[in-house]
C-alpha cells in the first residue's frame, strides 16, 4: 500500500493528523478529525489520517469529504490534498459521484462472506508457491509480524494491528512471485481493509487474539516441510475468519 510507517511511529502520525484541538473548519460533520499538519508536503500522513479516521469511526461510510474542508482543517495545500484523495480513490477507500467524494460504503454481510471465500482461494494459491520462495529472513519478518499482531491485540491498537496484518500478507503475496496474483490479492483486500478494521472496534481482545492465532497457524504451515494440503488449510482459515467477521459485523450494525 505504498509507504509503510513503522509501528513505533504510528501513534506520532496519528496524533499529528488526528488531534483534539479545534479544527479550522466549523463543519460539524468532520469536526475534530484533523488538526494542522506540521509538514504540509507530507501527503502520506494525510492518507494515514483519513484511514485512521475511518477505522476509529470519525468518518462514516457514505459521508461526503471535500478538498476544501481538509485544506482548511489542516493547512495543507490543495495540491497535496488532491494527491491524497487520488490515492484514496485508487484504493477504493473513497468513491466519486458527480465530482463529489464520499467515504465508500461498508460491505454487506454477503459481501464479507464472498470476500473471505475469494481471498482464501487466492491466498491458497499464493502460499503454495510462496513456501518454495520464502527465505529464512522472510520467515523471521513474518514471525515478527505475528508478534506485533499479538501485541496489538492485547493493547487493542487497531492501527498497529492493521499495519502488521497487511505487512504479513504482503510478504507472502510478493514471495509468490506471480505479479498477476499479487495484483488480485491486493485488489480484493485493499478497498475493504479499513472497514474490516472499523468492524474490529467491536472485537474483544480474545477475538483479536483468535484472529491472530489463525495467522500464526498459517505461518507455522509455511515453516513445515512439504506443501500437502497447504492450499486447503489456507482456504479453511479464511472461511473461519469470515465467520468471525460476520459475527462482529452483526455487533457493528446493531
Amino acid at each position: 500500500m505504498g509507504h509503510r510507517v513503522p509501528l513505533t511511529e504510528g501513534n506520532q502520525i496519528r496524533d499529528r493528523v488526528m488531534g483534539k484541538r479545534e479544527p479550522f473548519s466549523s463543519d460539524s460533520s468532520t469536526a475534530g478529525i484533523f488538526t494542522e499538519l506540521q509538514h504540509p508536503s507530507l501527503c502520506q500522513e494525510l492518507v494515514e489520517g483519513i484511514h485512521f479516521a475511518i477505522i476509529s469511526g470519525k468518518l462514516k461510510p457514505g459521508q461526503r469529504i471535500t478538498e476544501g474542508q481538509i485544506c482548511r482543517m489542516t493547512g495543507v495545500s490543495r495540491t497535496s490534498v488532491r494527491e491524497a484523495f487520488q490515492q484514496l480513490l485508487s484504493l477504493g477507500v473513497l468513491r466519486e459521484s458527480r465530482r463529489k467524494r464520499y467515504v465508500s460504503s461498508e460491505p454487506s454481510a454477503d459481501e464479507i462472506r464472498d470476500i473471505y471465500t475469494f481471498r482464501g482461494l487466492c491466498e491458497g494459491l499464493a502460499v503454495e508457491q510462496a513456501k518454495k520462495n520464502l527465505k529464512k529472513s522472510d520467515l523471521a519478518v513474518l514471525s515478527k509480524n505475528i508478534r506485533e499482531m499479538e501485541w496489538a491485540s492485547r493493547k487493542k491498537d487497531l492501527e498497529a494491528f492493521r499495519k502488521a496484518d497487511l505487512a504479513f500478507h504482503e510478504r507472502i503475496w510478493r514471495a509468490n512471485g506471480k505479479e498477476y496474483l499479487l495484483r488480485v490479492c491486493r485488489a480484493i483486500t485493499e478497498p475493504y481493509h479499513f472497514f474490516f478494521m472499523a468492524i474490529l472496534h467491536k472485537a474483544s481482545r480474545k477475538e483479536l487474539l483468535d484472529m491472530t492465532r489463525l495467522h500464526r497457524e498459517q505461518f507455522e504451515d509455511l515453516g513445515r516441510p512439504g506443501t500437502n494440503k497447504l492450499k486447503s488449510r489456507t482456504e479453511q482459515r479464511y472461511r473461519a475468519m469470515g465467520k468471525q467477521f460476520l459475527k462482529l459485523y452483526r455487533k457493528y450494525t446493531k
